[in-house]
């Protein structure tokens, strides 16, 4: 034992006991301190005594687990709250922790204590680190911890999913599809064919070729000019950790399954040998690669194709010497629009015309004359003379003269007669 003095003043006596005193004493151990204290004249007051134990072991902590109020725990977005649990060996005071660098809401008591940290905006995104700073209520300080006993871990994510969307085509016509490849920013299980906003066709084979990435068949609608566009609309799917996608790029496609046509018209419905037609060609919309040589022409020739886009024209000359019907055709597969759609109407009525055509020189085919006098070869003061005709085709009435007089001329366009009446001052012969 050890016994140390002091002088009492004001009620109060204070001893110094050496460091070293203090270091020898045993970890654990149970000592009495006895105080006998007595006046100037010497009254002495009663025995006191007190107890203690000393602590000279540093608390550790037996377990800390972090986790969070999201599904999955492992993970924190915005809004989230990330608890870390402790337990001590002994009773400790208040802790002080932080966590993702930020200090924590702690409650608890004794051996158990909580801290608690709401995920914000300005969070820093990753696995949240931890720190926990703690003494027991002796006041020695345990080791600052910063892992947790069961390998735990949180890791923030604050950043929204992104989309990319990819097409192997742009344009389209008959019978053309693209491959579409969708690529998220992190891995998600929540995106589906639905996400997806299509206009101008439809999308089929969807697969998903991983986490990240997806692809389909874009068909184009039949029977359409309108362009088509694919995208993916904000909070549609999710991250891992429940953060809502933001709106992905837009694709859009040009869009053309119409099959071109054409109808072919004439400034005018018959020629002659002397005159041309001029044959338009009106397209329902653009063409390319329409030539001269696409067109067939009957019993008649060509000149040089004009024209582009929609409209096109060319000059019919008609063969000579020909009566009868021309015609200007466009056949199937003769042209294509713009993106390389092929025409399909050659056997519809507007891609033919006919023109009539009257190229020939007409003749007579038979031609007789007679007088009506009882020798009809002969003709007398009074008697008529009569030519008949015939001609190879429809003519407008003819002139015809007899002895150098105008005749009477009637018939029905091919029969004709010519009728003369022989008067005083006719030539004789």
């Amino acid at each position: 034992s050890q016994t140390y003095t002091a002088t009492v003043s004001s009620n109060t006596a204070t001893i110094s006991i050496p460091s070293a005193r203090l270091a020898a004493l045993t970890d654990g151990g149970t000592y009495t301190v006895t105080t006998n204290v007595s006046d100037a004249a010497g009254n002495a007051a009663p025995t006191g005594t007190s107890t203690f134990t000393v602590d000279k072991t540093a608390p550790t902590l037996t377990a800390v687990t972090i986790t969070s109020n999201n599904t999955p725990a492992n993970l924190a977005k915005s809004g989230s709250t990330i608890t870390l649990s402790i337990t001590a060996s002994e009773s400790i005071q208040t802790p002080t922790v932080s966590i993702a660098g930020v200090a924590a809401t702690v409650s608890g008591s004794g051996l158990n204590w909580t801290a608690t940290y709401p995920v914000i905006a300005t969070s820093t995104s990753g696995v949240a680190a931890i720190s926990i700073s703690y003494s027991d209520v002796a006041g020695n300080p345990g080791v600052n911890r910063t892992t947790t006993t069961n390998s735990s871990s949180v890791t923030i994510d604050r950043t929204a999913p992104s989309m990319t969307i990819s097409s192997s085509a742009s344009t389209f016509k008959i019978g053309t599809t693209a491959t579409i490849r969708f690529t998220a920013s992190e891995a998600t299980t929540n995106f589906i064919q639905s996400d997806v906003t299509v206009t101008g066709g439809t999308l089929t084979n969807w697969t998903a070729v991983s986490s990240t990435v997806y692809s389909a068949t874009f068909t184009p609608n039949a029977n359409t000019a309108l362009n088509g566009n694919l995208s993916v609309a904000a909070s549609k799917f999710t991250d891992a950790a429940g953060n809502n996608n933001v709106a992905s790029n837009n694709v859009s496609f040009i869009i053309d399954t119409f099959r071109p046509t054409v109808a072919l018209t004439s400034n005018v419905n018959s020629v002659n040998g002397s005159q041309t037609a001029t044959i338009n060609f009106t397209f329902n919309e653009s063409v390319s690669g329409f030539t001269a040589s696409d067109i067939v022409v009957t019993n008649g020739s060509l000149g040089a194709l004009t024209g582009s886009g929609s409209a096109y024209s060319i000059v019919f000359t008609p063969a000579a010497n020909f009566n009868g019907s021309a015609t200007i055709s466009v056949a199937s597969n003769t042209f294509s629009d713009t993106v390389g759609n092929s025409n399909t109407d050659g056997a519809e009525a507007n891609n033919t015309y006919t023109l009539a055509v009257d190229s020939g020189i007409p003749a007579l085919s038979s031609v007789g004359i007679q007088s009506s006098n009882a020798d009809p070869t002969l003709g007398n003061i009074g008697d008529v003379i009569s030519i008949n005709f015939v001609s190879t085709e429809t003519v407008n009435t003819p002139i015809v003269t007899i002895d150098g007089q105008s005749a009477y001329v009637s018939g029905d366009g091919t029969n004709w007669t010519a009728s003369y009446v022989v008067i005083n001052g006719t030539n004789d012969g």
